[in-house]
């Protein structure tokens, strides 16, 4: 079974990349360009991962919301090397205690390989970062097979 994954950006030319090229990879891909389509892309299905631009114009919106149905309630890790970013988000989500949120981008993926998360987001604005590579390689394992990320 394929993994259905959720890309929102805001940028069209991102989206559409990444959507090609996980469609290459016989991925389900969805794709949203702001907070209120992924939100609502997350409540219409199951989605399997997302892949989500941390520094969108309307982050505080889509993080304000939730990802999941009622049933379901995620643990989100969001990563992003910026220590500026990274406080930013910490103020966004005081009320969010199911949300942890880290500026050390490598300490951040072990722990959401070694821990129970149910969704990972990462900052694809890593210098030398391929984000296709890391999910490829999280994909292949089977303790976070199905972890969204």
């Amino acid at each position: 079974m394929t993994a259905r994954i959720l890309v929102v950006d805001d940028i069209p030319a991102n989206v559409r990349l990444l959507e090609v090229r996980l469609l290459a990879e016989y991925f389900e891909v969805l794709t949203a360009t702001n907070g209120p389509d992924a939100i609502e892309t997350c409540e219409n299905g199951k989605v399997d991962v997302v892949l989500l631009d941390v520094m969108m114009p309307d982050i505080e919106e889509l993080l304000s919301g939730n990802f999941a149905s009622e049933d379901t309630t995620p643990k989100v890790l969001l990563i992003d090397e910026r220590k500026s970013s990274v406080e930013r988000i910490q103020k966004m989500l005081r009320d969010r205690a199911d949300l942890d949120v880290t500026h050390d981008p490598h300490a951040g993926f072990f722990q959401a390989a070694e821990t129970s998360y149910e969704c990972v987001m990462i900052s694809t604005a890593f210098a030398d970062f391929d984000p296709l590579r890391l999910c490829s390689q999280l994909r292949s394992l089977d303790r976070t097979r199905f972890v969204p990320i």
